[in-house]
């Protein structure tokens, strides 16, 4: 039985799900995360192939981009600490422009970005219905992503482009019997199941400097589905674990963006389909041969769309001969995605406020054969409002038909036995900080 049940819980810590990445929590780049995320209607360097595909087609210049990414977190709940793991990635990127005499086709442009966390490809966690977190930043910053585009120019004036953002689920059985010599025996088979995640956009630049891109990012998860069949003396049970791990919802983004030869002003409004996620927690279904059926239910988690508004501006404040100097600023705002919740989930979040600050700064020789240095940073900062949830003890008869309810947990012993942690009442709030550093060679 020990050895059954370490072989079950390595099944369930295969399961267990993550979500999104960090371009999709906080924006990919330096350049647009010092505007507060704002800015997809102005990127056309390797970023942009997360930001806004298409707008790789209007670079004036190949890129090549390395720096690195810090997070920080001041987040607490019921007074403890909420810090966020791998707090450092790896950026990297790359563009490249080719310019055409057809017709129609005037442009084309590639570019691959990636957010890389050092030692893995991901992290994987899994909390239980019960425990307190904050579901838009537990565990999402905690994956690799490599993100190629390829965008082509139409007309000069309009774009469209398309990314990938490619990862893998798992589905397979395991398998426990007692072998011949009277030791639990085991086997797993697993399928890497692809999952792959398009992006497309469309940037249009009438002219005048002004700039629009329409951007949608549809729902990513990567599904995951094991049976697990243990044959053992006194033990015969079969379970299915199932979910789906790094989910991301529907994602729309509209940007706006005006940009003269010393200041450039960015509006991005975006919507995120947070309803349509369903549980975030594991899926178990047990069957017991002398029992039946077990079939664990997970509380049902209302959930709100996400509507967001981010609002840059960048200028160049310097423009002496071979050095030039760009600050970039900008403010965020998203509504909250889960509310008050007097039963037994715990999931936290809050109106989220983005403060951001930028520099870039650009170095040439005048010599065609050395490529210009760039130089840009950011740092910044999300503050999460807070959230209380005060709870309510439900009557046990409810409670065996309700699995999001709260009730008393031992009728047999005086006064009120509830082991939630969000008992009787919990808070949950703070900040993050953010940092980001890159070093770009440019080629004209």
């Amino acid at each position: 039985m020990p050895r059954w049940l370490a072989a079950l819980g390595v099944a369930i810590a295969i399961a267990e799900p993550a979500r999104a990445g960090v371009g999709d929590v906080f924006g990919l780049g330096p350049e647009i995360m010092g505007m507060a995320g704002a800015g997809s209607a102005l990127s056309d360097g390797p970023w942009a192939a997360h930001n806004a595909p298409a707008g790789l087609a209007f670079a004036t210049a190949g890129r090549l981009s390395l720096g690195v990414i810090a997070l920080g977190s001041q987040l607490e709940i019921g007074g403890s600490s909420t810090p966020i793991e791998d707090p450092v990635g790896i950026l990297a990127g790359i563009s490249v422009v080719r310019r055409l005499e057809g017709p129609i086709v005037t442009s084309v442009g590639f570019g691959i970005a990636a957010h890389l966390v050092p030692g893995t490809l991901g992290h994987v966690h899994q909390r239980t219905p019960e425990t307190p977190f904050f579901l838009c930043y537990d565990n999402r910053t905690q994956r690799a992503m490599l993100l190629p585009a390829l965008a082509v120019g139409l007309g000069g004036k309009v774009a469209l482009g398309l990314s990938l953002d490619v990862f893998a689920g798992i589905e397979g059985p395991l398998a426990a019997r007692e072998g011949q010599s009277g030791e639990v025996e085991s086997s797993l088979f697993l399928d890497i199941v692809t999952t792959i995640r398009p992006t497309p956009s469309i940037v249009v630049r009438p002219g005048a400097g002004l700039s629009f891109a329409l951007t949608y990012h549809p729902q990513f998860s990567v599904p995951y589905e094991l049976d697990v069949d243990a044959g053992i003396p006194g033990l015969d049970m079969t379970m299915h674990v199932s979910g789906r791990a790094l989910y991301t919802p529907h994602t729309l983004v509209l940007g706006a963006a005006w940009r003269s030869a010393r200041i450039g002003i960015a509006l991005d409004l975006s919507w995120a389909a947070w309803s349509l996620m369903g549980s975030p927690f594991v899926e178990v279904e047990a069957r017991i041969l002398e029992i039946g059926l077990l079939a664990p239910s997970n509380p049902t988690i209302r959930m709100s769309d996400a509507f967001g508004v981010r609002l840059g501006i960048e200028a160049k404040v310097l423009a002496a001969g071979p050095v030039d100097l760009v600050l970039r600023a900008g403010y965020g705002y998203e509504s909250p995605v889960v509310g008050e919740q007097t039963g037994r989930s715990n999931l936290m979040d809050g109106h989220k406020h983005t403060w951001a600050l930028g520099l870039g700064t650009g170095w040439t020789t005048g010599r065609e054969s050395v490529p210009r240095v760039l130089v840009d940073l950011h740092v910044g900062g999300v503050v999460l409002s807070r959230l209380a949830h005060h709870k309510i003890v439900s009557d046990p008869a409810d409670g065996r038909n309700d699995p999001t309810l709260i009730v008393d947990e031992d009728e047999t012993t005086p006064g009120i036995q509830v082991t939630n942690p969000g008992y009787p009442s919990i808070s949950g709030g703070g900040w993050i900080t953010t940092a980001a550093f890159t070093i770009t060679l440019e080629v004209r």
